[in-house]
């Protein structure tokens, strides 16, 4: 939930492909903080982190990120998912990320 952060590593549009609606969207800072804007604090329980650099191919890599994100709402209810996201960095920045969601126990 640092908006700095996440400006400091993204482009200043990023390729969302949202893990519950199909299709993609490009979205700015703006969708991301109106998106954290309902929630007090986000926890994520990390399983594995797998950064892929292809040869050949300079200043990129994929990255694989699988997760439990247990989300604390303002209003004091929690929403629990398992996420699957790959992330796509050009240039040590984030410009695409593709999310596959289910829910979690």
């Amino acid at each position: 939930m640092d908006i700095e952060l996440i400006k400091n590593n993204t482009t200043d549009t990023i390729t969302f492909h949202p893990g519950v609606l199909a299709g993609t969207m490009d979205v700015d800072i703006n969708f991301v903080v109106e998106g954290l804007s309902s929630y007090d604090s986000i926890k994520r329980n990390l399983t594995n982190i797998t950064p892929i650099a292809i040869e050949g191919i300079e200043n990129y890599t994929i990255v694989s990120i699988n997760f439990i994100e247990e989300r604390f709402l303002k209003d004091g209810s929690t929403e629990k998912e398992h996420v699957f996201e790959r992330l796509d960095v050009v240039n040590g920045k984030v410009n695409r990320v593709v999310q596959w969601v289910r829910p979690a126990e």
